[in-house]
Parts: structure tokens; C-alpha cells; sequence
């Protein structure tokens, strides 16, 4: 499998927020993983409204898995793995090195499969522990709050955690991707929740041809695996987003 990407849809996003609370029911988490953004413009008689769900870009270069001091995320890419000078290989096992004398085994199940490098790209953590569902197991997580990886993300898309309601300590989170979903061939979430149809996971590969660029999102360095299909009439020149209420 290649590396995945999010299709967003703008001509079919009614901007119901289901995406969003799918997935704050799947994983049972506070925070909004994904989030739908609310843009106006135009004048009476023709004016435009436009909706944009985001989430984790699962970017072909992740800033954040750079940024963090304590190397908590990694991308789900046999090449990307095997280049980075902080995670090391030894007899089929995969180590992330936090610091020279702190070694930490990367759980298997997280990035092989059929002792196999799994290759869906997907940026996960890898101190926590997802089921089918339902809250991760934080119990062996390493965020010390720095917010480094929020800082250095071009989308700021990892989000502080203060009062979890589990034992653990407040920490920073993000979409995971579904990806124990997505080993079983299941859409995400927001994906399989969305009336509109406006949310698909597909191969990167399959959506040549498709923008990277809408109002309200810039392709930037990290090369964010995200394609979009824009409203097909042509936009105002005030587009501005608007608040959520």
C-alpha cells in the first residue's frame, strides 16, 4: 500500500461537523482531531459560503516527528524509517533512540505486518497504543508538553491535551489516521461518517491532477498528503474565514 491521503471534497461539504464528532466517538478523546473551518465572501445577491474539513496532513516529511525531543511520532513509510539517524534496526526490530544512553522498542503491530514495514505513510505515535476503538492507552506515553510539535507543524494541527481524563499526564495529540481501521481495510471515521461524501482516504498516487491549494490552505515543505476538489464556480476575491458557532 502506498502512501494515503485525505480527498476533501469543498462541493460536497454542507458543513455538518459529523466528521468531527466521529471521530471524538471513535477515539474517545476531547480534543477536535479534525476540525471544520468556515469561509464567506461574495455580496448580495451572490453570496458564497464554503466549508474545509482538516485534519493531520500525514505529511510525506512530518515536521512534528522532527521536532519532538522526545521522538513520540513516526511516519508508517519503510524509506522515511530507515533514513532517520534516531530510530535503529536490530535483528527485525525497530528502536527509537531518545537519548544516547535511552533506547525505547517501537511495538511491532504499530509499523509491520507480516514482518513486513507497513507503507500507508501514516504520521502515528509511537508510544501509544490504539485498539479498533475507544481511548489509547497513554500509560507508556513521553510528551513532556514542550509543544514543539504543534510550533513546528506549518498547519499547527497537534493540539494540547491539559486534563485528560485518564491517569496520564497532560500531553499533545493529533489524528492517528483510523489506522487500526485502516490495516482491516476500514475507512476512518470521519471518512465513513460523512453524508455529503466528502471525506475518502485514498492512495496519494490515484489523485494526481487534483489541487494541493484552496482558500484557507497552502502546500507548504512537509508536503502534506492531503487533495482537494473545490467548489466548481468561480470564487470572490473576499473569501475570509468566518467563526464556528
Amino acid at each position: 500500500m502506498s502512501q494515503l491521503a485525505f480527498l476533501v471534497n469543498q462541493y460536497n461539504c454542507i458543513g455538518c461537523h459529523a466528521c468531527e464528532m466521529a471521530c471524538k466517538q471513535q477515539w474517545q478523546t476531547e480534543l477536535n482531531w479534525r476540525k471544520v473551518r468556515h469561509f464567506e465572501g461574495g455580496k448580495y445577491p451572490k453570496p458564497v459560503r464554503l466549508f474545509l474539513s482538516l485534519s493531520c496532513q500525514h505529511c510525506e516529511e512530518p515536521a512534528c516527528a522532527q521536532a519532538c525531543p522526545t521522538k513520540r511520532y513516526l511516519k508508517r513509510d519503510p524509506e522515511w524509517i530507515r533514513r532517520q539517524p534516531w530510530i535503529r534496526e536490530r535483528e527485525g526490530k525497530f528502536y527509537v533512540v531518545i537519548t544516547p544512553t535511552r533506547e525505547e522498542e517501537i511495538p511491532g503491530h504499530l509499523i509491520m505486518s507480516e514482518g513486513r514495514l507497513l507503507e500507508d505513510g501514516l504520521v502515528i505515535y509511537n508510544d501509544v497504543v490504539f485498539g479498533k476503538g475507544g481511548r489509547g492507552d497513554y500509560s507508556k506515553h513521553r510528551c513532556i508538553q514542550c509543544g514543539l510539535c504543534e510550533k513546528e507543524c506549518p498547519y499547527h494541527v497537534p493540539r494540547r491535551n491539559p486534563e485528560p481524563p485518564d491517569e496520564y499526564s497532560p500531553r499533545w495529540e493529533k489524528c492517528i489516521g483510523c489506522y487500526p481501521l485502516v490495516q482491516q481495510g476500514i475507512p476512518p471515521a470521519c471518512a465513513r461518517t460523512c453524508m455529503g461524501l466528502a471525506l475518502e482516504m485514498k492512495p496519494l498516487e490515484t489523485l494526481k491532477g487534483l489541487t494541493d491549494e484552496v482558500p484557507g490552505f497552502r502546500y507548504e515543505g512537509t508536503k502534506p498528503s492531503v487533495r482537494f476538489i473545490p467548489v466548481k464556480s468561480p470564487l470572490p476575491t473576499n473569501i475570509v474565514e468566518t467563526p464556528n458557532l
